[in-house]
This record gives C-alpha cells, sequence and structure tokens, in this order.
C-alpha cells in the first residue's frame, strides 16, 4: 500500500488558506485549492481529498506540486492565452447583409453554424448580432421567393 508523501504546510502559509476559507469574495476555484492544502496538511490522501472536494487525484497532486514551485501565489488564477474574438463593424454588417439579402447555397435559410462558419466567427457570435438587430433567419420572407 502506498503512503501518501508527507506536506506541511509553514505557519505563514498555514494561516492564510485558513483565511481564504472564511472569505466571502474569492472565486470558488481558489477556495477548493485552499481546502485541497489543508487536507493534504491534515494528512489525508489525495484521494479521500479528491472525494472531498469532488476533484480527481490528479487536481489534488497538481496543486500540492504547484505550492511547493511557487507558493501561495502559485494557486491563483494565471492569465489565460488568446483574447476573445472582438466584433467589429465590418463582421457585424457582414452578418447583417448576408442574413437579410442572401440565401445560402446549403440550405434554405441560415442558422447559426452555417453564418458562423461562412463569416469565421462563433455561433455564439452570430446569436448576439442576431438578437441586437432583432433577426430571426427562420422568419425571414425567402428572397429566392420573391425573385
Amino acid at each position: 500500500m502506498r503512503h501518501p508523501q508527507s506536506f506541511k504546510l509553514d505557519d505563514s502559509s498555514l494561516l492564510e488558506l485558513k483565511n481564504w476559507l472564511r472569505s466571502t469574495t474569492l472565486p470558488q476555484g481558489q477556495i477548493t485549492r485552499a481546502k485541497i492544502l489543508l487536507g493534504l496538511h491534515a494528512g489525508k490522501t489525495p484521494t479521500q481529498i479528491g472525494d472531498e472536494q469532488l476533484v480527481s487525484p490528479k487536481t489534488v497532486h497538481k496543486w500540492r506540486n504547484r505550492f511547493r514551485s511557487s507558493g501561495i501565489e502559485g494557486l491563483l488564477d494565471e492569465q489565460r492565452d488568446g483574447r476573445p474574438t472582438v466584433l467589429n463593424e465590418s463582421i457585424v454588417k457582414q452578418v447583417l447583409t448576408l442574413t437579410t439579402e442572401y440565401v445560402p447555397e446549403e440550405a434554405t435559410q441560415w442558422s447559426e453554424r452555417l453564418m458562423a462558419e461562412h463569416v469565421g466567427i462563433t455561433p455564439y457570435q452570430v446569436r448576439k448580432i442576431w438578437k441586437a438587430a432583432d433577426l430571426q433567419p427562420h422568419r425571414l420572407e425567402n428572397i429566392q421567393d420573391q425573385q
């Protein structure tokens, strides 16, 4: 049987993590990380902690290792790569023009997915544009029927 690696927090880290648990403004993920480390400090196994916190033992190991290498700072959320796509005016105009003036070759009307693929944005962004313009492509009169 494997025994958990010895893990002890120094007094200042222990105090800091206990303070995190009392906070009402910290992100839930940060509080979970504090509970993980406090559980390890109490001698619990990663599997026990994972069961209690509804995370995998692998996640417990990840935060233990991150704490060992970077201390308390390693438990804070890091900046994520990539910036969300900005919907500029030309993209919005292109979506609105296509929606109201053209019928796709592969369908009888535009769908969010089809428009997103055609313009190069996400279906969610198409939905936002249509909602802001109060457009419902399935209710537009078919342009081909008028010709």
